[in-house]
């Protein structure tokens, strides 16, 4: 949805901060061709879930989150601020819970003329919850076993709701634990992903200025290399000793600078070995990217029996340069980050399949 770009910028509390991460990444209305529910049921159900979370930005209070002053992470490690890091877990916490109560009606709801009947069998929700659902625009009425959902101004809403809900379970079916199914389940609700074999970079993360034009590109060029979504994390390909690379796209909410582009390249070890190869360009972003050894005893820990640093010399300095945990990101893409990006993928895909 088109908002105001407040990629590092402040917000007037932490809890508009944590809505505006869901706001600005929920994705561009594209239909399913799903014979159980309208197009029009599923307009209505992106339109409202994307409505609730501008109402929840405007004013977070009206599900009761906390107005604390706004705060981030502007470069220190969670663990510097450990007060803020549990307020925020706190708050994000109640944040997603509120959504997942209105998952739930879905899941647990049998639709009938438009309307979701929950029986209390499957579900009873609380009263002060049901009163916070009037606040985004969804009536209830209980009854004697159970409660009935609808919306007056969405009248197909719910017959969309409940079919996110089952496109949502079916999606995270292959899922291997809770946690993890959960996290899939949600996002996909919250995303209004009907067409879940639809998802794109480009459409969840293309109304960023920092992105432009470039994110497209990229999306399609590493497309033709061979990368395939998995999910809506990004593209991911398999290499040679069962080793992956992948193209994502992130969007960290704690953090001031929330939006963050990155490859993880494979086999990065093998890559600096190949590093006189390179040329100057390609040279001075491996070089500025990858860590010195600071002999941490890592390699020993991960069961390595010597360091597999290696020894780089580029314009005249030499540093013994660790394979792990390189920066391979960016806050943002222009014309000449598209270009290194390219050829850094198409030199360690070279070097990967012929070694």
């Amino acid at each position: 949805m088109k908002c105001e770009n407040k990629v590092g910028k402040e917000f007037d509390s932490i809890a508009q901060r944590l809505a505006y991460s869901y706001m600005a990444l929920y994705s561009k209305f594209v239909p399913a061709d799903i014979k159980e529910v309208t197009v029009e049921a599923q307009k209505q159900t992106h339109d409202f879930l994307g409505g609730v979370l501008c109402k929840i930005y405007e004013n977070p209070a009206i599900i009761g989150l906390p107005l604390d002053k706004d705060d981030c992470f502007d470069g220190e490690m969670f663990k510097d601020k450990p007060e803020l890091t549990k307020k925020m877990k706190s708050l994000e916490k109640k944040f997603l819970g509120f959504f997942d109560f209105i998952y739930e009606f879905g899941v647990a709801g049998e639709l009938r003329e438009n309307k979701l009947y929950i029986a209390n069998t499957k579900m009873k929700p609380q009263k002060s919850k049901l009163a916070l659902l009037e606040q985004i625009g969804l009536k209830s009425e209980i009854i004697a076993d159970g409660v009935i959902i609808y919306s007056d101004e969405y009248p197909e809403l719910c017959s969309g709701l409940k079919c996110l809900s089952a496109i949502c379970e079916l999606a995270d079916g292959d899922m291997p634990n809770r946690i993890t199914k959960q996290s899939t389940s949600r996002e996909m609700f919250m995303r209004c992903l009907f067409d879940f074999n639809n998802v794109s970079l480009d459409r969840l993360y293309g109304d960023f200025e920092q992105s432009g034009p470039y994110l497209k590109e990229l999306e399609d060029y590493f497309i033709s290399k061979g990368y395939e979504y998995h999910n809506y994390s990004g593209l991911h390909k398999a290499y040679p000793n069962k080793q992956s690379g992948s193209f994502k796209v992130g969007f960290g909410w704690k953090s001031k600078n929330q939006l963050g582009y990155g490859i993880d390249a494979p086999s990065v070890r093998v890559l600096i070995e190949h590093f006189n190869e390179m040329d100057d360009e390609l040279k001075d972003f491996v070089f500025s990217r990858t860590n010195i050894c600071n002999n941490c005893g890592y390699c020993a820990q991960i069961g390595k029996k010597e360091i597999v640093a290696v020894k780089l010399t580029h314009n005249g300095e030499t540093l013994i340069k660790c394979p792990y945990y390189p920066g391979f990101g960016w806050g943002s893409l222009d014309e000449k980050i598209v270009s290194v990006a390219k050829k850094f993928c198409d030199f360690y895909d070279d070097v990967l399949f012929r070694v």
